[in-house]
């Protein structure tokens, strides 16, 4: 068995540890390095993963937990996540949070290494799927994305270019639950991968996204009101592959998350059924005896 070690993490150190960081958690340590929690794991003098936790008052949120598939199996994603504990204990956090969506081997192995430290584990209602966009090039509607002729339709913007004004209306709006606007979403979504479609110069409806770990994209929210066409929707979704696959410089994974019929419709019509369809859980690890 290898003799893996913990070492914290500085933002200065993400070079050599970034690519085992979900890039929420890099943002994080990018913006309050304060409120962050990160560290390290290593054999020798290799970097072989790292996690992120978040603190605010007396809970803890875990952002980022990923091993390099070579070391799996081995004792490091427990290391790390007991590193976590005995620091948030140490700091008199009351209870460890996390919120995760993998499949097969990977959804065992979390909900393994949880449930053994007493996590109370839930399901959740949305679901997720991986696609690859090589598999969209083809498909009637999105395939005109990737021509070099594509341009998004005239009523779409990014959301880096709304005003301050239309931001407050659009979170204000009473059309849209609150789980799915972009005040839920400004943690994550990136204004410059995150797509509006103005009706009279208000967002009448949206995608929300932010980049991947592995180069890709994840669609984090999308929502139609009443005041944007049927359309609009699919317009979205185009526009924002279209983007992503000129950000990649080339074919990239797709992530997104349904919860209502018609979205998980819409899924199957894109992928053909050719996905990695991700189960969703909640934990709640208690970290002191109630």
């Amino acid at each position: 068995m290898p003799d893996f070690s913990l070492c914290p993490l500085q933002v200065d150190e993400l070079p050599s540890f970034g690519q085992y960081l979900l890039p929420q958690a890099v943002a994080a340590m990018q913006v309050d390095a304060s409120s962050v929690m990160a560290l390290g794991a290593t054999t020798g003098r290799y970097a072989v993963g790292a996690g992120c936790v978040q603190l605010c008052a007396q809970q803890a949120t875990l952002l980022s937990l990923f091993i390099d598939p070579s070391a799996r199996g081995q004792g490091a994603g427990g290391l790390l996540l007991d590193g976590f504990i005995d620091s948030c204990r140490a700091q008199g956090v009351i209870a460890l949070h996390a919120e995760y969506s993998l499949s097969g081997d990977d959804l065992s192995s979390m909900d393994a290494l949880l449930r053994r430290r007493g996590a109370q584990i839930h399901p959740l209602e949305d679901e997720s799927f991986r696609m690859d966009s090589v598999h969209f090039h083809q498909a009637p509607l999105i395939r005109a994305a990737f021509l070099p002729s594509f341009r998004p339709a005239a009523a779409i913007c990014k959301f880096s270019a709304l005003s301050q004004a239309q931001l407050d209306a659009l979170n204000a709006n009473p059309d849209i639950p609150a789980f799915l606007n972009w005040a839920a979403h400004t943690d994550r979504a990136d204004p410059d991968f995150s797509l509006a479609w103005l009706e009279d110069g208000q967002v009448a409806a949206f995608t929300l996204a932010c980049p991947s770990a592995d180069g890709g994209c994840i669609q984090l929210s999308t929502v139609r009101t009443p005041a944007a066409p049927p359309s609009s929707v699919l317009a979205l979704v185009r526009a924002l592959i279209n983007l992503a696959y000129y950000r990649a410089g080339g074919d990239f994974p797709f992530y997104t998350s349904t919860m209502a019929p018609a979205s998980r419709a819409l899924v199957e019509r894109l992928a053909g059924g050719r996905y990695t369809h991700y189960t969703c859980r909640k934990a709640v690890l208690p970290l002191f005896p109630s």
